[in-house]
């Protein structure tokens, strides 16, 4: 298998068409040649599906489809790996720009049969407020290029091996891309971290936004977790739990405060070290934010625990398209 000549990209938007011309214009001014780009316009009612068609006019292989209703990204996922032609599918998010050489690297593992899956990294917009400074280095995976053993790849800048992902379609819910990797892992197969195969995200948080993703990855977390029967509690958590529960103790039992404080303190300071290893935050920048980003583990824990008492909805994501087209 020659890995340059087995290619399909897949996109999928919604209502974002200026994003979408960014990201498509870098994909076509790739190092590479000789791949397929497939659209999958999610039923935007902006002017998204006619701008993939004028700019891919004159693309040798492109497929652009759009669903007959909005149905979210995961049904748009499935849909894409569906219609592609290629051996492997790369997956970038419509508000990413992908870096020249970014197929090229995202794809030079495949060439070991026993990898299935990839991943790349995610390169944050430069801050404009404190929200997305506390937000900085949330998709950084791994440390190093090379094998990983975690589940935690990012949906908005993998690819997949396509005979594994339509034998493990997504299902549905905030951390589906765990789910994915998760069925890879189970099948003997091996997962790569890419570094190089980087995309800036053009994505811009405020405190609200980067509250409501958390509490909804933390919903997403509990389900996957139920399913898998994985661990669901780690130290950042209990310290945050801690924290939450006892605070508003103080006002009837001030002698708590001796225990509170120093959970406080060690939830802080787990927290500051725990970021700065990292290293995408300077030293101020993890002082900073230490206690905003305490806030948001909170707001995890609190879309955790409504995690358990919920379930995702039992919908149709793409299934009798991926049937109906195969017969």
């Amino acid at each position: 298998m020659n890995t340059f000549e087995n290619i399909s990209v897949v996109v999928c938007t919604y209502n974002r068409s200026y994003q979408l011309t960014n990201c498509l214009n870098s994909i076509k001014n790739q190092s590479v040649n000789n791949f397929e780009i497939i659209v999958i316009d999610d039923c935007s009612n902006d002017k998204t599906y006619d701008i993939a068609n004028q700019l891919l006019l004159n693309f040798p292989q492109k497929k652009i489809h759009r669903n007959e209703q909005n149905m979210g990204l995961s049904y748009s996922r499935n849909i894409g790996a569906e219609l592609a032609s290629n051996e492997i599918v790369l997956f970038i998010d419509d508000d990413c720009i992908a870096s020249r050489s970014w197929i090229e690297e995202m794809v030079k593992p495949f060439k070991d049969s026993r990898i299935g899956l990839t991943f790349g990294s995610i390169i944050d917009p430069p801050p404009i407020n404190l929200a997305m400074v506390a937000a900085k280095g949330q998709y950084k995976r791994c440390q190093n290029e090379g094998y990983c053993d975690s589940v935690a790849s990012g949906g908005g800048n993998m690819a997949v091996r396509r005979d594994i992902y339509l034998n493990n379609p997504i299902n549905g819910y905030t951390l589906e891309d765990w789910e994915l990797c998760h069925r890879v892992i189970n099948q003997n197969r091996l997962i790569y971290y890419c570094p190089k195969a980087s995309v800036n995200h053009e994505h811009y948080h405020n405190l609200h936004t980067l509250l409501k993703q958390r509490y909804r990855y933390g919903v997403g977390l509990t389900w996957f977790r139920r399913k898998f029967k994985t661990a669901p509690v780690n130290l950042q958590m209990a310290l945050a739990v801690a924290c939450l529960v006892l605070s508003p103790c103080i006002l009837f039992f001030p002698v708590l405060m001796l225990f509170v404080i120093p959970v406080l303190f060690l939830s802080l300071g787990y927290l500051f070290i725990k970021d700065f290893r990292k290293d995408v935050k300077s030293l101020k920048e993890c002082i900073v934010t230490s206690p905003l980003f305490l806030l948001i583990i909170i707001s995890e824990f609190v879309g955790r625990l409504i995690g358990y008492f919920t379930s995702p909805k039992q919908i149709n994501f793409g299934t009798d398209y991926l049937k109906k087209n195969r017969t």
